[in-house]
């Protein structure tokens, strides 16, 4: 399921797996539902929008993308459609920040997840 998410960002769909049996939304991906252990997952688009937890600056990493572009801010948002996900954003935002995720390619080619504020 973690390759598939990867496929789906990189095609630019913002696509996770979803309980057919109880509509609970998976993430991180898994092959069971975390709420009622159904094994009737299928990955469906899902509502882009979320709220900033909280974000913080990456100042130093060992992973070569992070420590050229540093500091490199990182967003902890709640989905609307519930699971909480780590995204890049192009600026430090504020708890309680309003957000649209998008599908964005990293720079060594990963499909991950990017935060856009809200204006």
């Amino acid at each position: 399921m973690g390759e598939r998410l990867s496929q789906t960002l990189l095609a630019g769909r913002l696509e996770l797996p979803t309980c057919q049996r109880c509509s609970n939304v998976q993430y991180p991906p898994s092959e069971i539902c975390r709420h009622c252990l159904s094994d009737a997952l299928e990955v469906t688009a899902c509502d882009p929008g979320g709220k900033v937890i909280a974000c913080a600056l990456v100042h130093y990493s060992l992973a070569l993308d992070f420590d050229v572009n540093s500091p490199w801010p990182i967003a902890s948002v709640k989905m609307n459609a519930g699971p909480v996900v780590f995204a890049h954003a192009l600026e430090f935002l504020e708890r309680d920040t309003v957000v649209t995720l998008v599908p964005i390619i990293d720079s060594i080619g990963d499909g991950v997840f990017g935060a856009l504020a809200n204006v």
